[in-house]
């Protein structure tokens, strides 16, 4: 039974998936792994954050084509309305593609997961 669970979870640690939703899940964040262990899913997360920053930047790109739909509604409302919408969203999703700015994302990303670490 022994060699058939070392079998099987013998290379757990280095299951993406697997070490991600467990360092993810606050019940056992603190409690599973070794230091090597967590700095490779540090690592594993600022990449996921980059590929979903790269998705985000080609979606918002390709949607800013014209469209006679979205030209349309733009037309109906109220220009101080979708203004100020567009300039909310600005905010939020933020400008992409400086490497200054990429480096401020990576510490921002670092941060945060360190405060999540530290929560209880």
């Amino acid at each position: 039974m022994l060699q058939s669970w070392e079998k099987r979870f013998a290379k757990i640690e280095e299951t993406k998936c697997l070490v991600l939703a467990t360092l993810l899940d606050p019940r056992y964040k603190n409690h599973v792994f070794a230091m090597d262990t967590l700095a490779k899913a540090k690592q594993w997360i600022k990449e996921e954050h980059a590929i979903v920053s790269e998705q985000l930047n080609i979606a918002t790109t390709e949607d800013q084509g014209p469209d006679p739909k979205q030209r349309r509604v733009g037309e109906e409302e109220s220009p101080g309305a979708s203004s100020a919408l567009e300039q909310m969203y600005a905010n939020i999703l933020g400008p992409h593609g400086s490497t200054a700015e990429e480096t401020d994302d990576e510490h921002h990303i670092s941060e945060q997961l360190k405060q999540y670490l530290r929560a209880p």
